[in-house]
């Protein structure tokens, strides 16, 4: 998938300045951490493309990389947001695919593999319930809401030169997508002031983000499973009671 970490990199150090700046006046109460795993997508429902309806999507594999800020309501409640880079999509396999299902302007019929590759920054938010102390369990749930930075199709097949064929396909895709999640996680305290938390989430997408332009009728929702691994820092006074 294609990446912006230039992009990306300016929007972590502008979360990670403003976590900076708020944590001193209430040092008890916050926790800061940042992570990278794996993103396990696809969407919901089946691509109806023009001329052919009911064909199936595969699981499609990018990466998530995250910051985090926790806030402590009380000994087992913590608040996590966590603004993510996420790359999600899906894949649709051995397809015969022409000139008019890629908006490419030249003429040409291949059977190859279609791969819908998006881009989102998203902000999870979860109310996370705690258990224990040097090794922490936590269970959250809550929401998480997307932007859309670039889509991009890519046609694989073998009689293309060189290949392959990349198109922007930011127009097919909303700019905006939303839904639930759930995590799990577990803590290994190193120092008092710092964990390693290894964990997973899933998300499902509660709005249709397709677009006519090449959907047609059809809607597609994103799914996606998470795991990966990341550093927690705790202030004085919040990692344990």
């Amino acid at each position: 998938m294609s990446n912006h970490p230039n992009r990306f990199l300016i929007f972590f150090l502008a979360v990670m300045s403003l976590s900076a700046k708020i944590s001193p006046a209430q040092e008890s109460a916050f926790s800061m951490g940042t992570g990278l795993g794996l993103n396990v997508t696809n969407v919901s429902g089946k691509a109806d493309l023009p001329s052919r309806s009911d064909i199936e999507s595969f699981n499609l594999t990018g990466i998530r990389f995250y910051s985090l800020i926790g806030i402590k309501f009380n000994r087992r409640l913590v608040l996590l947001i966590e603004p993510s880079y996420e790359q999600k999509g899906f894949k649709q396999k051995e397809l015969l695919v022409d000139s008019n299902i890629t908006l490419d302007t030249s003429l040409w019929t291949v059977s190859g593999d279609l791969l819908y590759m998006s881009n989102y920054f998203t902000i999870p938010v979860t109310l996370n319930l705690t258990v224990g102390d040097r090794i922490r369990l936590n269970l959250g749930a809550g929401g998480y809401l997307g932007f859309l930075s670039e889509s991009r199709l890519r046609v694989e097949a073998d009689d293309l030169s060189p290949g392959v064929e990349d198109i922007d396909y930011s127009n097919s895709f909303s700019s905006m997508d939303f839904g639930a999640l759930a995590r799990v996680s577990v803590e290994f305290k190193l120092l008092t002031f710092l964990a390693i938390e290894l964990g997973g989430s899933y998300s499902v997408g509660l709005k249709d983000v397709a677009t006519e332009e090449y959907f047609s009728d059809e809607t597609l929702k994103n799914k996606s499973l998470y795991a990966g691994a990341g550093l927690r820092f705790y202030f004085a006074g919040s990692g344990s009671e």
